[in-house]
């Protein structure tokens, strides 16, 4: 039988711009460039005017948060929300087999049939500036007495999940039972600390390239990208391993945000043309 394939993106209902210009934009890439694959939005707080803005968008109500912020990410990451932690509830899409996350501060240029084909309960790109050690408290003890053995820290931008062999793992309850354990200040970087925590702990990652999480940090300030259309006519960035994807802009400076003309060379450095070209101006 064929497994049934979904895309999954989180919706905060905390910041109307982010949600307009962020999780829309991100939903209408996808509706463009992979038609005909559903969107599960899973979301906590939701006004009924806000959920109203998701035609044709499978909404999941997440009742229940067992996660919280860090102290580190509230003082680094103030434009976070709680609701990022939806994703450790991914498993709980029961009518899909595999479910491709996307962060709402990006979107998708092509069509990530080879990502949902990948064969490994939890994939994501291993970012090799990003020791793991450091996305969590006292992180080199915590990983030795995990019996973690991994070098580099994956970024949950864009995953890719198994969710059958997630709900066989047991994923979400031993994402609370290690929060729990732990506390929210051991997670440096939110959701992001205890998927790797919990991915690495199975032995369950795999990893794809940056040409499906092209990121602000460090890819675009780099300037090491030119731009081409890509096979559907789309701006894509293209790098040495071939045209960019997925476009994700990491960190809090965000396409939308006005501080982006403050940039030097922005719209190159910040591949703003890739963004803009899925903008709806008129939700903002």
């Amino acid at each position: 039988m064929t497994d049934k394939h979904c895309f999954v993106l989180l919706a905060s209902g905390q910041d109307d711009v982010y949600l307009k210009r962020g999780t829309l934009t991100a939903i209408r890439s996808i509706t463009l460039t992979n038609p005909g694959v559903p969107i599960v939005v899973l979301h906590h707080d939701l006004s009924a005017e806000q959920q109203s803005l998701f035609a044709g968008v499978v909404l999941k109500r997440v009742d229940r948060l067992d996660f919280g912020l860090s102290s580190w990410s509230k003082k680094t990451r103030p434009d976070l929300p709680e609701t990022s932690y939806l994703v450790m509830y991914v498993e709980c899409i029961d009518d899909f087999d595999v479910a491709v996350y996307v962060d709402a501060d990006a979107v998708v240029l092509e069509p990530l049939d080879d990502l949902f084909g990948m064969n490994h309960p939890v994939a994501a790109r291993a970012m090799d500036d990003h020791p793991l050690d450091e996305h969590f408290e006292n992180g080199q003890q915590l990983l030795e007495f995990e019996g973690v053995d991994a070098r580099h820290a994956l970024n949950d931008g864009v995953v890719r999940f198994d969710l059958k062999r997630l709900r066989k793992m047991g994923f979400l309850e031993e994402s609370i039972r290690l929060f729990k354990k732990y506390g929210p200040d051991t997670f440096r970087l939110t959701d992001q600390s205890l998927i790797n925590l919990v991915a690495y702990k199975a032995g369950a990652v795999g990893v794809f390239s940056r040409l499906y999480n092209f990121c602000r940090y460090p890819d675009m300030l780099l300037m090491q990208h030119s731009f081409v259309q890509n096979q559907l006519g789309l701006t894509a960035p293209l790098i040495e391993e071939g045209i960019v994807k997925v476009v994700h802009w990491t960190g809090p400076l965000k396409p939308w945000n006005s501080a982006v003309d403050l940039v030097e060379n922005g719209r190159v450095a910040l591949c703003l043309d890739c963004y803009d070209q899925f903008d709806d101006c008129s939700d903002g």
